[in-house]
């Protein structure tokens, strides 16, 4: 199931490389896919994934996944922080260029993942402590 933001990205599917980079990761991120009901773009970022979902760049709500679990950073943050958040994401975002993308699946869902050192280094720094 192609969705409206995998039409501007790749068609490949996601390398097992690729999907290594998830870690043990990626049967939480699979759930989390499944259950989200809105577009999912994952970074792998080190030890854990920023799931962008909604429309990024655009509108997206920030969830981080690690071995302890998932947590909306929407939920968390004040406003005026989470929006400084994700206008260094945007920008980052906007600089990644669309080779980095990859195709996956979770159940019936079709999500993409970017895999990029400076996208996920972009992430770190603009989440820094509220991801720690």
């Amino acid at each position: 199931m192609a969705t409206a933001a995998n039409k501007r990205g790749p068609r490949i599917r996601a390398p097992m490389p690729v999907l290594l980079r998830l870690r043990g990761l990626a049967p939480e991120l699979a759930r989390f896919v499944s259950e989200a009901g809105e577009e999912v773009e994952a970074v792998p970022c080190g030890s854990g994934v920023c799931a962008l979902v909604g429309s990024p760049p655009d509108r997206f709500r920030i969830v981080w996944i690690d071995g302890k679990g998932r947590r909306c950073l929407d939920d968390e943050l004040p406003a005026e922080q989470l929006e400084q958040i994700r206008d260094r994401i945007r920008e980052a975002y906007f600089h990644t260029p669309w080779d980095t993308r990859y195709l996956s699946e979770a159940g019936n869902r079709t999500f993409l993942v970017a895999v990029s050192d400076d996208l996920a280094d972009a992430i770190r720094d603009a989440c820094g402590g509220a991801i720690a």
